[in-house]
Formats: structure tokens, C-alpha cells, sequence
């Protein structure tokens, strides 16, 4: 039956939270299919129907349980679109989907669409913040005062749509300190592309290390981030979370 107690909210067509490449997109159903997550199928402001997702094929079908409803189901198959939303690990995952069409699935009534074109991916805070694993390919440069000029490679340790942390190389001339902003930094994500872009330093943190050593972890905001470097990010944020669930399942 639909379920009215609560408000679908759309998200704005401008949001960096959107997820544009089907691979990815069908990466996010199959996770909310293979846990079993519950899913809300919105067909208006207040009403939904309580669905999950059964299956995302390899030719991007995706098939999803029915409600208990007849009428409801039949209104349903007459949209050309409706509002998928649910959660996975705290973040709320929305996209528009439709039409549906009837089909089965293990010989049971099923709804079956198209996989979303585009899907947001909202964490509860502004911005997660995702561990880089040693060995994994994502590389920041900086420049250095030197004349000429020249760049140095820094260790990462997160990365987030706001913006990054890494570790002090300790060069001297380059100055990390709150307040500071680097121009013109560029930043590899091997497989998906490079950007360049402005860190301001928001915050430092000093770890000694066993050896006695002390590491200064400098906290970075992306100043300006462009929207194809957003998406960028965002992508690279997706892969980094896929290969930690692959890692510990």
C-alpha cells in the first residue's frame, strides 16, 4: 500500500552528488539487491509503495518486487516516470526510474525498467571523506617556490568532494599552514583523469611516528572544484568504497 508518511525531496539538477556513468550506477543497485535493502518507489510527493531490488542485468534491466496492492501496481505501470530512494550504509541513494513494465522473477510478479540514467548518492555528512589504501594509484603534485619552478608528489590520505589530506613533504620554501592556498595542483586519478585545482589549507595535525618522526597531516579544501572535476571525484570516491566492501566481504 502506499506509504504516506513521509515526503519524497528531489534533489537539484546542479548537485555534485550525481552519479552519470552506468557502471557505476548499476555497481550502487547491485549492492542494494545483494543486501536486500528496502527501497521506496515514489509515484507522487506522499506516496510510495515499499519495493527492493531483485536483480540488475548485464544489459542494464532492472527488476524490482511489486507491492501488495493490485490497483496501485496497474497505476504504477501507466507512469512514464517515478522516484527510487533508499539507504546503504547511511547514504541515501535517489534516482528516477520508468517506465515499468510487468515481468517475473524466480516465477514470482515483478516490475521491470531500464537502470537509471543518473543516480544521487547523498552521505549524511557534507562531505565523506574516503581512506586511500597504501599501493592504490591516486596522486596529488604541488609546486614548489623554486626558480624555475618545479612540483613535487605528496603522499594522500583521504580524499572527499571538499577537498583532500595529505602529508607534509617537508620541502623547504613550501609552506603548509592554515590559512595558505597552493595554486595550480594537480591531482591523478589513474583510470579516471586529472584536474587541477587550488588547495587552501584548513587545518594541520602533527602524528609522531614510532621512529620518533613526526608527520604533519595537512587537511586541504578544493577551492573552486570544477563540475567535470567533481564528477571526477565523485567517480574515484565510488571505486575507493567498492574495493573496501570487495576487500572485506
Amino acid at each position: 500500500m502506499p506509504d504516506g508518511s513521509s515526503t519524497v525531496r528531489l534533489p537539484g539538477e546542479h548537485s555534485p552528488y550525481w552519479i552519470h556513468y552506468p557502471l557505476d550506477i548499476r555497481q550502487q543497485l547491485r549492492l542494494l539487491a545483494q543486501r536486500g535493502e528496502r527501497v521506496l518507489l515514489w509515484f507522487g510527493p506522499n506516496e510510495s509503495i515499499v519495493s527492493s531490488v531483485l536483480e540488475v542485468g548485464a544489459d542494464g534491466q532492472l527488476l524490482l518486487d511489486i507491492g501488495p496492492d493490485r490497483r496501485t501496481n496497474d497505476r504504477l505501470l501507466q507512469l512514464s516516470e517515478l522516484w527510487l530512494t533508499g539507504f546503504m550504509d547511511g547514504v541515501e541513494i535517489q534516482a528516477p526510474i520508468g517506465p515499468l513494465r510487468p515481468a517475473t522473477h524466480a516465477g514470482l510478479p515483478a516490475f521491470a525498467c531500464p537502470a537509471p540514467q543518473r543516480l544521487h548518492r547523498l552521505q549524511r555528512r557534507e562531505f565523506h571523506r574516503m581512506p586511500i589504501p597504501a599501493g592504490h594509484k591516486i596522486r596529488c603534485t604541488l609546486p614548489t617556490p623554486d626558480q624555475p619552478p618545479r612540483t613535487v608528489a605528496v603522499e594522500l590520505l583521504d580524499i572527499s568532494l571538499g577537498g583532500l589530506c595529505l602529508v607534509d613533504p617537508g620541502i623547504p620554501g613550501l609552506v603548509l599552514h592554515n590559512g595558505v592556498t597552493v595554486p595550480q595542483c594537480n591531482i591523478v586519478l589513474e583510470g579516471l583523469g586529472s584536474f587541477t585545482v587550488d588547495l587552501e589549507v584548513r587545518h594541520v595535525e602533527s602524528h609522531p611516528s614510532r621512529s620518533g618522526q613526526v608527520r604533519h597531516r595537512v587537511g586541504c579544501r578544493f577551492v573552486q572544484l570544477p563540475a567535470g572535476a567533481q564528477h571526477l571525484v565523485q567517480r574515484c570516491i565510488t571505486q575507493l568504497e567498492l574495493d573496501r566492501r570487495a576487500l572485506s566481504a
